[in-house]
């Protein structure tokens, strides 16, 4: 084995650490109500339903169930959808269809992908590889690549754990919430990677980096990343809104000010940018 592959697994194992405990947020009693199927070992890559009956439908694509909360998901299951690649549901309306199929822990984490035709469910990385797989036979090889899933998984994690933090969007108004388990070590993970690429965005850039320092203060403020009440793990998620808030206010500042090469209106976009993404994640202090 060559270094850089010994280097690569240890980084791998490094990040893969074991899933804490989960319990359901809101919707548990929905979910309360749907036994999870048999027929698969909960890492297995996909799961044969044998034990219940199978949605039916006259759509025979496989069927992406996704999080309405996360616009990531929402793009890439759309466009599968435009392509005809496979059919698409959200989470918050899909119990009383696939409950029943439906591994709910799991499915909160890695996306479930549905196929009624083999009567199978596939779940994150592998799934969506086998589905790309399927529809672009030329890169098949790659997206079945073991070196390509190893690596991708750890990826993946840390996108699923903190897509809620990512996007800043607020959970479904009605129906289940498929929200991830709050994991410290992605969450801390995420805020280190993200801190460290402000700083780089901003750095030597005085609009980018006035515009960070208010994102940072005012929606520290706002936010309540200091707030006792909210506990240690809703510290440690409003910290995560607030570094997403800071690394746009960056991002824009340095930007809008390299196209108009006037700091000024950097400085000014950059703020703007920050704060709106202050004003839309409100949602976390209720």
């Amino acid at each position: 084995m060559s270094v850089m592959e010994t280097t690569g697994m240890s980084f791998v194992r490094h990040v893969w650490r074991e899933r804490p405990q989960r319990s359901y947020g809101r919707g548990v009693a929905d979910a309360a109500e749907h036994t999870p199927p048999t027929g698969g070992a909960p890492d297995a890559e996909s799961t044969t339903i044998t034990d219940v009956a199978f949605p039916g439908g006259g759509d025979a694509r496989p069927t992406l169930v996704f999080d309405d909360s996360c616009p990531m998901c929402k793009v890439y299951t759309g466009a599968f959808d435009a392509l005809g690649w496979s059919g698409r549901t959200p989470f918050s309306t899909a119990l009383d269809t696939y409950g029943d199929v439906l591994d709910l822990d799991r499915a909160r984490h890695e996306i479930p992908i549905i196929d009624p035709t083999s009567r199978t469910v596939r779940y994150g990385l592998d799934g969506l590889g086998a589905l790309l797989a399927d529809r672009v036979p030329l890169l098949a090889w790659w997206f079945r690549h073991p070196l390509v899933l190893r690596w991708g998984r750890p990826v993946y994690d840390f996108i699923s754990y903190n897509r809620r933090e990512i996007a800043g969007s607020p959970p479904p108004a009605t129906g289940f919430d498929c929200a991830p388990d709050h994991h410290p070590g992605w969450m801390t993970r995420y805020q280190v990677g993200v801190g460290l690429a402000t700083v780089a965005i901003a750095a030597t850039k005085p609009a980018a980096i006035g515009a960070t320092v208010a994102a940072t203060l005012i929606g520290g403020a706002m936010l309540g990343v200091a707030d006792e009440d909210a506990g240690a793990d809703g510290r440690r998620t409003r910290r995560s809104h607030v570094v997403t808030c800071a690394f746009v206010g960056a991002a824009a500042a340095r930007t809008s000010g390299a196209v108009t090469r006037r700091p000024v209106v950097g400085l000014v976009v950059g703020v703007a940018a920050g704060l709106h993404q202050v004003a839309r994640r409100g949602h976390v202090r209720r």
